[in-house]
């Protein structure tokens, strides 16, 4: 089982920010140094101790871990999309379902969102290609 990058990068972020506060704590570093190496200013660092006292666990993860984004549109709302789709509108192509779904469903939706949706459920995209430009002259 492969880690997703993103959740290696924050397991990281959060084993530095540990190693640098206990430093900070154990009077190794100060806490201007420790801003500078985190990358955040003297005052956070500061509520990052305060946080680490309180806590009195070894890592000190963000605030918002494990959280579901406030913005993030529900499972339900995605459901009736590909529905849609998938029953009345399987011809048709990215663009033009996003304009159908705004103007005859009163769904918006990005579009960039709306396509990376359908590829998740497995509805491939439509493309009508193009023809070829000129036609091949016999060989002799």
């Amino acid at each position: 089982m492969s880690v997703p990058r993103l959740d290696l990068k924050a397991e990281l972020n959060s084993r530095l920010r540990a190693q640098v506060i206990k430093a900070v704590q154990e009077g190794r570093l100060t806490v201007q140094r420790a801003a500078e190496s985190l990358g955040k200013s003297p005052r956070q660092v500061y509520r990052l101790l305060a946080a680490a006292r309180r806590s009195e666990s070894t890592s000190l993860p963000h605030g918002n871990q494990g959280r579901e984004p406030i913005n993030k549109i529900p499972t339900e709302f995605w459901n009736e999309v590909i529905r849609l789709t998938r029953n009345h509108y399987p011809v048709v192509n990215d663009q033009q379902l996003h304009r159908l779904l705004r103007e005859q469903h009163n769904l918006t939706v990005g579009r960039e969102s709306l396509r990376k949706q359908l590829r998740a459920a497995g509805i491939p995209a439509n493309r009508k290609r193009a023809g070829k430009a000129r036609k091949q002259r016999k060989r002799r």
